[in-house]
């Protein structure tokens, strides 16, 4: 198995910190719109087409912010994949990971065969959480 080397490393950690720090900015404001949103129509009598929007709207960015979660988890679980030495090794067939892949998903646990089967079989699954983290937390 090839060996990522340090400067690859480095780099790889530096993507994988710069996307938690704008999943936890996309997460923060998420939750900011929606206590605007209970904030700002408190007392206020809307009709069916307001409460319709803001329903849609809220579920939206519920949506959206539990997808950011659990690339927070995918993170994390990278991170404790380089803490233990393992990163870069496909998690179902042990084979390396393309740098390539790394670049463009670091969190990826997966090689692109293994991942290309596990989504064919597991079309709608959730990643497990593997860390006890708090996600909300920054990470060093």
């Amino acid at each position: 198995m090839p060996i990522l080397n340090e400067r690859d490393m480095k780099a790889l950690a530096q993507l994988l910190d710069q996307r938690a720090t704008q999943l936890r900015g996309e997460v923060q404001s998420s939750k900011e719109a929606d206590r605007s949103d209970r904030e700002g129509f408190e007392g206020v009598a809307g009709d069916m087409v307001d409460l319709a929007e803001r329903k849609h709207g809220g579920d939206l960015r519920h949506a959206e912010s539990e997808r950011d979660r659990l690339e927070l988890i995918e993170i994390a679980n990278a991170r404790e994949r380089m803490a233990r030495g393992t990163y870069g090794e496909c998690t179902d067939c042990g084979e390396p990971i393309a740098l390539a892949r790394l670049k463009v998903e670091p969190w990826a646990s997966r090689c692109i065969e293994c991942e290309e089967r596990y989504e064919k079989t597991h079309p709608s699954s959730v990643p497990l959480v593997a860390t006890g983290q708090d996600l909300d937390t920054p990470q060093g």
